[in-house]
Parts: structure tokens; sequence; C-alpha cells
């Protein structure tokens, strides 16, 4: 059984007590035709424990705060998964004429056909025409997966993966067809005039676009504490190694086949070309900054 309410979001009038509208997408005239509203809330039960599991949602909106014949617009129930008591359900598009026109709006949830009562709905069409919450293009970064997410923030999000969204309004803003594929990646903010230090080196980015991954210049020192060389000489003594002395014919070199110096005889030190670490997964096979595994959504509606 049901018998609380709260806010999900603190965008609109404290009046709203049992959920909130978002707009699903606000171009330069106002709110769209299609996909525009999105009702979302958090339903806890009489322990004040979230509700889990699958339950049916219906929104329905009404002139008055109590009595009426026919509701002005309903979603006409939804199945939605609650995660951590929340929901998200989109409104038909016949609700926002509706929301538009009526400054006095009462809102009743439903939920599996028992009504949670009527709740004023406060300064709705002001917050809708505003465009409350994130813009067109936001990048998001959660902990949820794509059910969980959608289960929450409700529709207009998708996971930037790289997937087309032809028609959305992330395309008719001019950003393409497909959103960035994001997975895997780090984001960098764009130097948007920044010359410091601090700045992307190579200057200004597209919005969007990849950098390729860099390793910076860098050296690495070659030590030597100082060392004799020692050669073969022929003085008739097979496999004799003095230090090489003038003879008759001119100094004695090293010839193909004789023994060479290492660093064994000389001391110099080179690192090895592959990297090492006393601790094995500190090597691989890119060079990375610590991180932690995030998914990011995008807004394209």
């Amino acid at each position: 059984m049901m018998n609380r309410r709260r806010i999900l979001v603190g965008l609109l009038a404290a009046g709203l007590i049992s959920g909130g509208f978002i707009a699903g997408r606000v171009l330069a005239a106002g709110i769209p035709a299609t996909g525009a509203l999105t009702y979302s809330g958090v339903l806890e039960g009489e322990d004040g424990k979230p509700l889990t599991g699958k339950h049916t949602v219906e929104v329905k909106f009404w002139a008055t705060e109590s009595g009426g014949d026919e509701a002005l617009c309903t979603n006409n129930g939804e199945e939605v998964t609650l995660v951590n008591g929340r929901f998200s359900v989109a409104l038909p598009d016949g609700c926002t004429d509706e929301v538009k026109a009526n400054p006095d709006l009462w809102v009743e949830v439903r939920v599996d056909g028992a009504s949670l009562g009527r709740a004023k709905a406060g300064a709705v069409p002001f917050a809708v025409e505003a465009g409350n919450g994130a813009p067109i293009a936001s990048i998001v970064a959660s902990l949820l997966d794509e059910t969980e997410f959608a289960a929450v923030q409700g529709p207009g999000w998708v996971l930037a993966d790289g997937r087309d969204v032809t028609g959305s309004a992330y395309h008719e803003l001019g950003k393409g067809t497909n959103v960035p594929d994001l997975r895997g990646m780090f984001l960098r903010g764009k130097n948007n005039g920044r010359e410091d230090e601090l700045a992307n080196p190579e200057g200004e980015f597209a919005l969007g676009e990849v950098q390729e991954a860099q390793l910076a210049q860098h050296g690495h020192s070659v030590t030597d504490p100082g060392h004799d060389h020692q050669a073969p000489t022929t003085d008739g003594n097979t496999g004799s190694v003095e230090v090489a002395s003038p003879t008759s014919g001119g100094f004695d070199y090293i010839s193909a086949g004789s023994p060479m110096t290492s660093s064994n005889d000389t001391g110099i030190t080179i690192g090895n070309a592959s990297a090492t670490s006393a601790d094995p997964a500190a090597v691989g096979d890119e060079t990375r900054p610590q991180n932690v595994t995030v998914n990011y959504f995008i807004r394209v509606n």
C-alpha cells in the first residue's frame, strides 16, 4: 500500500508534491508538438521505503481539486519498472496544450488502479515554457545502466554510443545524425581561448571532435660511471686478451669473432625499451590516469 509521495524534480513549484514535469525538448519556437512532456516521481510504501518492481502508473490532469466527469488529459496507464521507487512516464502529445493553457492544473497519479489523490501543479506552464532541465546535447555521466537511467530520467536521453538519432531535436539543431561514441573515452573541455599551460596544446577542436592518443616528448638519461676498453691482440697467444699496444704493424684492433665489452665491464646502464614496474598491473597497452568507469548519456529530445 502507498500513502506517501515526494518530489523528484525540484525545479518546479513547491506545491508539486507527487512528481514533476520535464520538458522533453524545447527549441526556439517553444514546446514542440510531439514528445514534449514527461512526468516523473518517487513512490514509497507505508514503511517509507521506496517501492520496487513493475507497476502501472496513470497520470491524469484535472481542472479542479475534486470532482469532474472527465480528466483534461491522461496517459491511460503505463507499466513501468521502479528503480528505488523512481518512475518516469511520457505524456501524450495532447497534454501539451492543456498544460500550457491551464495555470491551475491538478495532477492525479494512480498506481495499479489506486489513486494517490490530486496535487496542485503550481506554475507548471511557466516551468515548461522556460525549458527547465538539461538542454539538448547535454552529456551526463552516470553509474546507472540504460534501463535504470530511463526509469529515473525518462525519455529523451540515449547512451552516447554513436547511434543514429536522425529526426531528433539533436539532429534538428545541426549536431549530426549520430551522437558521439563515448564508450571507453575521456572527455576534455574545449579551450575556448585558453592559452596557459593547462590548455590543449594542439589548439581549438570542434565540439565532438576526437583527439587521438599521444605520448608527450621526453628523454631517458644514460649513466656512465667511467670505464676502460680492452681489446684482444695478435701477439701470437691464442685467446689472450690484453690492452692494445703498438706493434711493428701499428695498433691491434678487435677483429670479427673477438669478445666485446659489456655492461659488466663498463657499468653503463640503459633502460629497456619495454616499461617495467614493481606492480605488473601498472604496465599495459596505454598511457592513462586513474579512472572510474561510467556510462555517458546524451540528451537528444
